[in-house]
């Protein structure tokens, strides 16, 4: 699944939230009943829709007009009560004489049991005809409320002139919730339906729940669930190209789960979404719906997205799969056209830049190609250690056009270590050698001041056999300058050396094993000394290679380079 959301989705489906009216929503429009000789419905609305925590009033509306004529009912009284799991928070009756009226909820430090229900004339303020302010804290908590709302038409307030009509709707209120997960991080759901009432967090798994009633009217009432959680780009065991749903333990549409990478520089969003037809899947016999997200490493490759002004179509892709720094990744993108009927092949520039916690690690503009399945808009970036985690690729400008641009989020991982790890020889040409050396070293981290372990084996590429009594050179390499070098005899093909790092080492070390067999050929691989704590976690595991250690059978005679 690919969860790199579409510019065109994020203004597309939110706008499209906020209109949705259904149970459970910010709105809803509840099924028409007769009354008096009109088939008429209420409008219910709150506002706002947002669980931003700096705004503390709620306002809810309601409009009774005629679902045939779209005309406003007049002189109505109404019941109209608020509850929240069976608990009533607000009664009180009103009159609406236009069609329309409003209560805002405004909150209060301290609240009497008077002042909450029994003097209502008391505690509000008029302003003008449809419009009250009620000092309650009824919409604090968030999450689902009950309105039962009894409409009677009236000549005067005291007089009743026919049987009351009731009407049953519920509205969500947003609410956002803040956990704390491994020490330092904050994650934040935002739930636009029900209160969050259980969270657990992993390294590879978050859970969390909510009420839901699961009968087929509620269902039937329910247009669309809406959950928003908050991660810390930061956090790169999270932001991973592709995520897994789970809904009551079973596994959801890779279309339920979108990614927002867009909206706030320092965070990505992961919007669950489920319209109603999806949510019958779901059903159980509790009355909960639980959620599990969980980071796919996998990548499916190409990411696609549209260009903000949507003329292209950008699709991302990279060789190896792997992203992992320290190794060479060769970037391609493909754009094309997409509302045009014959897609011509044409030059064109754009701009590419990755960045990384605002420092840009890589810009050029690439004079390439659209339209085309070739791959010619290429380019080679190397990442070192200092850049693992979540890294931004913008690309920009396309065919000088400031308003086409598109950028995608990618991680960057630290390599996984299989010891040991097999090093084919070179010549000093540059062509293939004659040797394999399979090398381990211990511990895998490499701290600074502590004895490090370099076990190797040479062996004979063809035949696999160990080379007996062979010659070696034992090199390490700091920013072009030898730290250490040892020579030596390998009695059974195999051997170790050690060596202490010191702080000033820390970072990229080149390991080369140099004369091999007395030979012009050599092996080498770069290493990293880690400072303090490693960065890695490393598998180690085992292979068809021995290697021989053999200690006492020689003395090692050592030559430190200054």
């Amino acid at each position: 699944m690919k969860t790199i959301l579409i510019f065109c989705l994020i203004v597309g489906v939110f706008p499209l939230l906020a209109s949705v009216s259904g149970h459970g929503i910010g709105s809803e429009t509840l099924p028409p009943q007769m009354i008096g000789n009109y088939n008429s419905t209420i409008f219910l609305k709150s506002s706002p829709n947002t669980a931003d925590e700096n705004i503390k009033e709620k306002q809810i509306s309601l409009t009774i007009y005629d679902v045939e004529t779209d005309e406003h009912l007049h002189n109505m009284k109404i019941d109209f009560t608020v509850s929240k799991y069976g608990e009533i928070l607000f009664s009180n009756d009103f009159r609406i004489d236009e069609g329309t009226f409003s209560i805002i909820f405004s909150p209060v430090e301290e609240l009497t049991i008077d002042e909450t229900l029994d003097k209502l004339f008391d505690t509000m303020t008029k302003f003008g005809v449809n419009q009250i302010i009620v000092n309650e804290n009824t919409f604090s908590e968030g999450g689902l409320y009950d309105f039962d709302i009894i409409v009677k038409p009236v000549d005067s307030f005291e007089d009743d002139l026919q049987d009351p009509v009731h009407f049953k709707g519920s509205l969500s209120i947003p609410k956002k919730f803040n956990f704390e997960v491994e020490s330092d991080y904050k994650i934040s759901i935002t739930t636009f339906y029900d209160i969050i009432d259980s969270f657990a967090f992993s390294s590879d798994s978050m859970k969390f729940s909510m009420p839901f009633v699961w009968s087929d009217e509620n269902i039937s009432q329910v247009s669309v669930i809406h959950e928003e959680i908050h991660i810390p780009k930061s956090m790169s065991s999270w932001i991973t190209n592709d995520y897994d749903l789970k809904i009551n333990d079973i596994f959801a549409a890779d279309s339920l789960i979108t990614v927002d990478d867009y909206s706030i520089d320092s965070e990505r969003i992961i919007h669950v979404i489920i319209p109603q037809r999806f949510l019958p899947e779901f059903k159980n016999d509790l009355e909960q719906m639980t959620f599990e997200i969980l980071p796919n490493l996998s990548t499916n490759l190409p990411l696609v997205s549209l260009t903000t002004n949507g003329e292209y179509n950008v699709n991302l892709s990279w060789k190896p799969n792997n992203l992992i720094w320290g190794t060479p990744i060769i970037f391609e993108i493909k754009i094309e056209d997409t509302f045009v009927p014959y897609k011509i092949v044409k030059q064109i520039p754009f701009h590419v830049s990755l960045i990384q916690n605002s420092k840009i690690l890589f810009e050029k503009t690439i004079v390439g190609v659209k339209n085309i399945e070739s791959e010619v808009n290429a380019f080679q970036f190397i990442f070192d250690e200092s850049h693992e985690g979540s890294v931004k690729i913008v690309i920009e400008n396309i065919a000088s056009n400031k308003f086409a641009q598109t950028e995608f989020v990618f991680v960057v991982n630290a390599p996984i270590l299989k010891f040991p790890i097999t090093i084919p020889s070179q010549r000093t040409d540059g062509q293939e050698g004659n040797y394999d050396v399979a090398l381990t070293w211990i511990p895998v981290d490499l701290p600074p001041d502590e004895e490090s372990e370099f076990i190797f084996t040479i062996y004979e590429k063809n035949s696999k056999i160990p080379v007996y009594d062979a010659y070696y050179e034992f090199v390490l390499i700091k920013d072009g300058g030898g730290i250490f070098r040892n020579s030596g005899i390998a009695p059974a093909g195999g051997y170790f050396e050690d060596f202490v790092f010191t702080e000033e080492h820390a970072g990229t070390v080149l390991v080369k094993l140099d004369k091999i067999n007395n030979s012009e050929e050599y092996a080498e691989i770069s290493v990293n000394v880690v400072p303090e704590f490693g960065l890695m976690s490393i598998l180690i595991l085992g292979s068809g290679f021995v290697i021989v250690l053999v200690k006492p059978l020689m003395i090692k005679s050592r030559l430190f380079l200054k």
